[in-house]
């Protein structure tokens, strides 16, 4: 055989995508979450949806009315509340929820007891329709894909999920912002302003620090999509009180008053249950240190001057977020800004449970599927693969997507995390107490990345616009480019 015709013939595999790296870090800890589960359960006697969620025994419901000795304390609470005084009628945490905020509850409880007689029928309803909001990212990123990697896609974001367990648990009407969450975000990422619109409009609804998002489509000048959902879930909102009359003004007030008051509703010194808020991640991390540098009383006096401006800081961080989300505009992917709106929910509010991290269902979603092809494109590629984007920012975000969502149970005797209501030592979960500076430190990466990533293309811009301007012979105009940085045109000589 001529030597020419044993060339040998190199097959070089396909690059790995931001998809497959996510699914194979999710599928790593959701295997490692599964064991601690097993040793946790089996061997130190520890409930696990204690260390991943909250309390057991809620105790807000009847004997019959929920399942074993749990009640889906945030539902029942609801059944609880309106037997009784309307919410509204003083301030209180319960009436942080707005009358259409209550909706899903409601309507699930007054089903189940008018016509299917009472008892677990209302919590059935809510609980179902409560799980087919949460797998609505896990059906739309495993769509056309069910003979591939799908069945792993809808796995990893349903009972692989930490945060879906836990609003399943806890019973709150979170639940039903995820849907609609994920498609202001598929709007955002294509472009279409009616999904956005519809998606924040809906969600804000259910949440009202969902029209958070209406920075969406603001950071891509679509003014009219922004302020417009954003006026729409407030009038509705306001309008909710109107089903009372003759006390409009005072449940409206009182409303008002309990949302102002929701950020002391938990002490930001106390481990569980597991507040993810910026003062409270920053209490964490102290906690976290080998050693006591400040003391008991350093470190109580840390907490009571946080907790003093800890709504400052909120609205401080939130604002600022919103700027550079602004000023990045289509500077970076979509995806980073979609993440940092996502951060602006969380950091919103001093008190933020953790099950609020399932609002990056719809963001892991993305990763695993780019809007913008067929659900059963064999290519696999998701939303961080379309487009050019920092390597440091898709890797820390494919990374603590894994992290966060992972329902590891690793139970701590440490005694500062000994701090709570209702729970023994040995129940607090490690892994959740490191999650809250993980995704503070998760956010000042990303916030940096995003301001670099617009100073080096707005002076990219500038650079462009001069050497334009330079190298366009008398006579000539700028291009418009230039024109728009503020050059000046030559003057021409129009004699003849």
């Amino acid at each position: 055989m001529p030597a020419e015709a044993a060339t040998a013939v190199t097959v070089q595999a396909p690059p790995a995508t931001w998809s497959a790296r996510y699914q194979r870090a999710a599928l790593i800890a959701f295997g490692v979450a599964v064991a601690t589960m097993w040793i946790a359960a089996s061997y130190y006697g520890v409930t696990p949806s204690i260390v991943v969620s909250m309390v057991l025994n809620d105790g807000h419901c009847g004997p019959t009315q929920g399942i074993g000795a749990h009640c889906f304390g945030d539902f029942s609470i609801v059944r609880e509340a309106f037997s009784g005084q309307v919410p509204w009628s003083s301030a209180s945490p319960l009436a942080s929820y707005p009358p259409i905020g209550w909706l899903p509850a409601e309507l699930s409880a007054w089903t189940g007891d008018h016509l299917f007689g009472g008892g677990q029928a209302g919590l059935t309803i809510y609980l179902a329709l409560s799980a087919l909001s949460l797998v609505a990212p896990a059906v739309w990123a495993a769509r056309g894909r069910w003979r591939s990697d799908g069945p792993l896609r809808f796995i990893l974001l349903t009972i692989g999920c930490a945060p879906i367990l836990a609003v399943i648990d806890r019973g709150n009407t979170l639940a039903f912002t995820v849907p609609w969450i994920l498609m202001a975000a598929i709007g955002f990422m294509k472009g279409d302003s009616k999904l956005t619109f519809v998606g924040i409009l809906i969600a804000a609804l259910i949440k009202p620090q969902m029209i958070i998002l209406a920075i969406l489509p603001l950071s891509q000048r679509k003014y009219r999509i922004a302020f417009g959902s954003g006026v729409s879930a407030a009038a509705l909102t306001l309008l909710s009180f109107a089903v009372f009359p003759q006390h409009f003004i005072e449940y409206l007030s009182n409303w008002i008053q309990s949302l102002r008051a929701y950020n002391s509703y938990q002490d930001i010194g106390v481990a569980y249950p597991y507040n993810l808020g910026f003062t409270r991640a920053i209490v964490a991390a102290y906690d976290l240190l080998p050693g006591d540098f400040l003391g008991t009383q350093g470190r109580q006096s840390l907490i009571n001057n946080l907790m003093a401006v800890s709504s400052l800081i909120a609205v401080g961080i939130v604002g600022f977020t919103a700027c550079v989300i602004m000023l990045a505009h289509n500077r970076v992917h979509k995806m980073y800004t979609l993440a940092l709106a996502l951060m602006m929910l969380i950091y919103i509010s001093t008190v933020t449970y953790s099950y609020y991290l399932v609002i990056f269902t719809a963001l892991a979603a993305l990763v695993l599927r780019d809007p913008a092809t067929p659900g059963g494109d064999p290519s696999a590629r998701g939303a961080l693969d379309a487009g050019k984007g920092s390597r440091v920012l898709s890797t820390a975000t494919v990374v603590v997507l894994a992290l966060i969502f992972a329902p590891l149970t690793v139970p701590t005797n440490y005694p500062l995390f000994n701090v709570g209501v209702g729970t023994a030592i040995q129940q607090v979960g490690l892994w959740q107490l490191f999650l809250t500076p993980l995704l503070l430190v998760y956010f000042l990466t990303l916030l940096g990345g995003v301001m670099i990533l617009t100073f080096k293309s707005l002076r990219t811009t500038d650079r462009a616009a001069a050497e334009d301007i330079e190298t366009k012979p008398f006579g000539e105009e700028a291009p418009p480019a230039a024109i728009a940085r503020g050059a000046t045109l030559p003057n021409k000589d129009k004699s003849p």
